[in-house]
This record gives structure tokens, sequence and C-alpha cells, in this order.
């Protein structure tokens, strides 16, 4: 919900202080949950990712579809 600024010349009431920090608190904590899911979601890639790999399906210089990317030589340092 939006609402006016505070008024310059007057100091604002308990009420509308409240307001303010209930307002912020539940903006941080919808923030702070948004984090934490995406930094799960990463996690759980992460580790399908690893089993993949630990199963074989996804050999080191090799794209998802099991060929070899574009700049990916054998034998190639640089």
């Amino acid at each position: 919900r939006l609402a006016l600024p505070f008024a310059e010349d007057a100091a604002p009431s308990s009420d509308e202080l409240r307001i303010a920090q209930a307002q912020l608190v539940g903006w941080l904590e919808g923030l702070i949950q948004g984090i934490q899911a995406t930094l799960f979601a990463q996690q759980m890639a992460a580790q399908q990712q690893l089993a993949g790999m630990r199963r074989g399906e996804l050999e080191p210089g090799t794209e998802p579809g099991g060929r070899p990317g574009p700049d990916m030589r054998p034998g190639t340092y640089l």
C-alpha cells in the first residue's frame, strides 16, 4: 500500500512510525526469503550436476548433450 511521505513540518505520530516499521520489516523479510530461495535453487542445481558427473553422464570438457564443446579440443592447453 502506498502512502504519502511524512510532512516536513510535523513529526510523525507513533502509529505512523509503527506502520512504516511494519512495512519495512515485511519488505526485508520478503527480500530475504527471495534470496534464500535463489540460493536453495542454485545449491540443488549444483548437487544435480555433481551427481550427474559422478554417474558419468557429463565428462569434463563436454556439453550436457555429450558432445565436445566448440572450443574444447583434447590436448589444448590454452
